[in-house]
């Protein structure tokens, strides 16, 4: 199934017919993992209600399950609701619950994620020495697991960090690292979203909105019971900015873990 930030379009006509012959068959970790996804894809289009529904409805139902991988999953998608709706109290919590998760499963590249979510929050609301912290953790831990997109995320929120502190000249160094991958990888809306988080907009500060997500109703997502893919290893960006080639490494990555 292709992923929802490669044709949309597609992935939700997909994921729509994915979610009916779920239904049909009462496959309700099909169910929930066809929801999950259509909340994503609600978060792309900005249908807030859309999102509310299907993040709410998914989760619920990987937490009667008690599929964890499922709940981490549905973590990002929730966080972005509430920061959207300026609710950065609830957003705070979604995040830190999928970095528990996180953690207990070992998907490092997601606990990155959920660290500059984190990181996200507190600079929304002023936290600006808060905000800087875990983004540097995120950022090592990203380059340590070969998750190039989650460098380059923990990147932007230390340069805003540093733009909301007045350090203009440490902004800019981060801005330019970031932007000269955006575009070696070829990501079309990398500079749009930069330049959306100068401004301020919350959706520019959560991951979902940052990289494309592929869609969890895949033949190898790991449903209870079976082991997760094995994530493939991609060059970090430090690594490749330590021995002069700029920085490279694909711009998405594979939720599962």
């Amino acid at each position: 199934m292709s992923s929802a930030g490669e044709d949309l379009t597609r992935s939700e006509t997909l994921v729509d017919r994915a979610l009916a012959d779920f239904t049909t068959a009462g496959d309700r970790w099909g169910i929930a993992a066809a929801q999950s996804t259509r909340a994503t894809q609600a978060l792309l289009r900005g249908d807030l209600a859309a999102l509310r529904r299907s993040a709410e409805d998914g989760h619920a139902l990987f937490t009667e399950l008690g599929d964890r991988w499922g709940q981490l999953q549905t973590t990002c998608p929730l966080a972005a609701l509430a920061a959207i709706t300026g609710d950065y109290t609830r957003a705070a919590q979604p995040h830190q619950d999928g970095l528990h998760l996180a953690e207990e499963l070992g998907f490092w590249p997601d606990a990155a994620d959920r660290l500059s979510g984190l990181s996200r929050v507190a600079l929304l609301t002023g936290g600006f020495p808060r905000a800087t912290e875990p983004h540097r953790r995120a950022m090592a831990l990203a380059a340590e697991h070969g998750y190039a997109a989650g460098e380059i995320h923990a990147e932007i929120g230390l340069a805003l960090t540093a733009r909301r502190e007045g350090d203009f000249d440490r902004a800019e160094r981060h801005l330019h690292r970031t932007l000269a991958w955006h575009r070696e990888v070829g990501f079309g809306p990398g500079p749009a979203l930069l330049l959306a988080g100068q401004r301020g907009d919350a959706a520019a500060h959560c991951p979902c909105t940052t990289r494309a997500s592929p869609s969890p109703v895949t033949a190898a997502a790991p449903r209870p019971g079976n082991p997760p893919a094995p994530r493939s290893r991609r060059p970090s960006v430090a690594r490749s900015n330590a021995h002069g080639q700029g920085p490279r490494g694909a711009g998405h990555r594979d939720v599962r873990g």
